[in-house]
């Protein structure tokens, strides 16, 4: 019975080839998974996010800081919504901000208040998208993790007690967040 059955496998096969030579099918086993999509980056939806937030950034630069973001938040265990909340409250996403205090880049590192996290820097790499947020996400995870709260960790990051800093910066987190489950 089974070489029965084998037989009949094998007809139907050869059929089926002879029809896609006949019809000029051809027959390509990559064919069959070309038909579906590549799976996005991880960080895909944060360039989504910063460019509602910041249109007039070059789409390029938009990849950029959110790749680092992913990455940076995922070393520090920080979510990258917090940190994109941040980004946009200190610098409003633009890596070129230097403050009337002198922080610099987009999360507004301040080489003053942190050498020992700079000296291994000059000032301008201190724009270096990868290293600012690097830099940031490193004092940001120090403060909550001394303070074990993120209302804590932001004060200190901002260096005074401004409820309205808060209150901007945990509403475009929860915002993004609830977005992010919606879709």
């Amino acid at each position: 019975m089974k070489k029965k059955t084998r037989g009949y496998i094998t007809i139907v096969g050869l059929w089926i080839i002879t029809i896609c030579i006949i019809e000029g099918v051809s027959i390509n086993p990559r064919d069959a998974t070309s038909a579906i999509p590549p799976k996005p980056p991880p960080y895909e939806y944060l360039s989504d996010i910063i460019h509602t937030k910041q249109p007039k950034l070059d789409p390029i630069l938009v990849e950029e800081i959110a790749k680092s973001t992913y990455q940076q938040s995922q070393k520090f265990h920080l979510p990258p919504e917090l940190i994109i909340a941040l980004m946009e409250k200190e610098s409003s996403l633009i890596p070129t901000s230097t403050s009337k205090a002198n922080c610099i880049g987009l999360l507004q590192i301040n080489p003053t208040a942190h050498p020992e996290k700079v000296e291994s820097f000059e000032v301008y790499q201190l724009y270096y998208v990868d290293t600012n947020i690097k830099i940031g996400c490193q004092i940001l995870k120090e403060y909550y993790d001394s303070t074990q709260s993120i209302s804590e960790a932001l004060k200190k990051y901002l260096g005074a007690d401004s409820k309205t800093y808060l209150t901007d910066i945990l509403t475009s987190f929860t915002d993004q967040i609830i977005l992010k489950n919606n879709s």
